[in-house]
This record gives C-alpha cells, sequence and structure tokens, in this order.
C-alpha cells in the first residue's frame, strides 16, 4: 500500500504542471463547455466538475458547487462563450452562454408525453422546429453577415414563442424559468463560428467519470480525488488531440527519467 501511494504522489507531482497548463489554457479558450456530476470522497458528497474545449478537458473534484468554482478555474469574467444547462451556479460570470436545448427540449419532451392534451405539446413541437432550422442554418457555416441577419430572424421567432398566450402550468413554467430567465442565451450559437446549441460534447465526456464512480465507491481523500482529476484530465485531453493515452503516459515518465520517449 505505501508503495502504492508513493506511486500515485510520483504521478501526481510529476503531471501537475501538465494539468495546470491545461487550466491556462481553458482560460484563454473562445469557447467552453461545463458540467458537473455527484462525487463521493470519503463517503461525503463532492461535486466532479467538467470543463472542455475542441481540444481540453479539464476536471476539477471539490466540496463546493458554488460559482466560485467557476471562478477559481476560469477567472471572475471569461471572455468567451460559455455553453451549459441551466444550473444557477452557471451564470454571470461570462461574456456570452449559450444554454443547451438538448436539456431544454428533453425535459418538455417529458412534459408533453405526461400531458399530451395540453398546450406544453404545442410548445416543444415549437422549440424543436426551432432548433432544427438553426442547426440546418449552421451546417453551411455562414459568414458573418449572414450569421447577424439570421440571428435577428432566430431570436423573433423566440420572442413569438414567449409572448404567445399559453394556458396549461406545465408551458408557462418553461417559458418563465428556462426562455425568459434566459432569454439572452439560445441563440447565442448562431453568431459565434465554434458554439454548439447543446452540451452534448461536455456531458460525453463527464460520462467517461462514471464507470469509475460506480467501481471505486468513492475516493477514501481528497489527494487520491485530485490525482484522479489529473490523470483523467490529460487522459482525454490526449484522446481529444488524436493521441494515444498510453503511450503518452509513457513517454512522458520516460523522458522525466532521462530515456528516450518510446
Amino acid at each position: 500500500m505505501l508503495i502504492n501511494i508513493k506511486c500515485l504522489y510520483f504521478i501526481y507531482k510529476e503531471l501537475k504542471p501538465e494539468y495546470n497548463s491545461l487550466g491556462t489554457e481553458l482560460r484563454e479558450a473562445e469557447v467552453v463547455g461545463g458540467d458537473t456530476s455527484s462525487w463521493r470522497v470519503n463517503g461525503i458528497n463532492y461535486v466532479l466538475w467538467l470543463f472542455c474545449t475542441i481540444n481540453i478537458v479539464y476536471i476539477h473534484i471539490d466540496k463546493s458547487k458554488a460559482r466560485k468554482i467557476i471562478s477559481k478555474i476560469l477567472g471572475n469574467e471569461f471572455e468567451g462563450v460559455f455553453i451549459s444547462d441551466c444550473a444557477p451556479e452557471f451564470q454571470k460570470f461570462a461574456r456570452f452562454f449559450q444554454k443547451c436545448f438538448s436539456h431544454l427540449l428533453r425535459t418538455t419532451y417529458t412534459l408533453a408525453m405526461d400531458n399530451p392534451k395540453k398546450d406544453i405539446v404545442l410548445l416543444h413541437r415549437c422549440l424543436t422546429n426551432l432548433f432544427n432550422e438553426m442547426s440546418n442554418f449552421l451546417e453551411d457555416d455562414p459568414p458573418p453577415d449572414k450569421r447577424e441577419k439570421m440571428f435577428n430572424y432566430f431570436d423573433g421567432k423566440l420572442e413569438d414563442i414567449i409572448k404567445h398566450n399559453w394556458k396549461s402550468k406545465e408551458a408557462i413554467s418553461i417559458v418563465k424559468n428556462r426562455l425568459i430567465k434566459f432569454r439572452d442565451d439560445w441563440c447565442t450559437a448562431i453568431l459565434f463560428p465554434g458554439v454548439s446549441f447543446t452540451n452534448n460534447g461536455t456531458e460525453r465526456h463527464i460520462r467517461t467519470a462514471i464507470p469509475t464512480r460506480t467501481l471505486l465507491g468513492d475516493h477514501r481523500t481528497e489527494e487520491g480525488a485530485e490525482y484522479y482529476a489529473i490523470t483523467q484530465s490529460l487522459r482525454l485531453t490526449w484522446k481529444l488531440r488524436g493521441l494515444s493515452p498510453y503511450h503518452e503516459m509513457i513517454n512522458h515518465f520516460m523522458e522525466i527519467n532521462g530515456n528516450p520517449a518510446l
């Protein structure tokens, strides 16, 4: 056991600078997605925070689910676009936001299936049509002038949906607590290349941690959770960059020991 602990500490010590470099790259990115998942450390509820870009995955495990964690990682004023669900912690720290249409449509779909005779069915259909139309528009990577023109068009369609005379409590709740509360955050991807209407990429990355959580149950110490966050961040980042996590890890430590890389 002592040998294993020493090995883990050695890995942590040697990989921490590269992990810190990922954090620096993340803060300088133009588009970042974020999500959280429950985690346990020594039987206590913690939170796994995951942030990603097109070529970075950055994991941080912490007791807190407060927005101070985001400020710690991305800074107090992130200048890019942040893609996320409507969780309260993902607010008021970035210059621009894109809220996840997948989360929105999953919610309205469930409500529509449970209430087939109410106007939540129409609301789900309207939002689905808007999402599909916007997604189709972005398929050809339109130029900035066309993006700006179509942003006004799609934003107007969203406004029409909001102003419709909805009757059911389900539809009214979605309009009030999602569409109006995050009024400026649903069509952002129209204006900015590289921004998605969904947070599906981040969710895919966070799902890779679920088997570890299931098999381990939890980490015994905060140090163990930190070791995991560092190694998993680098493994997923290497994979995103088209590299073999296995060979990158071997090469990394061979170089540290003064041996030629494989």
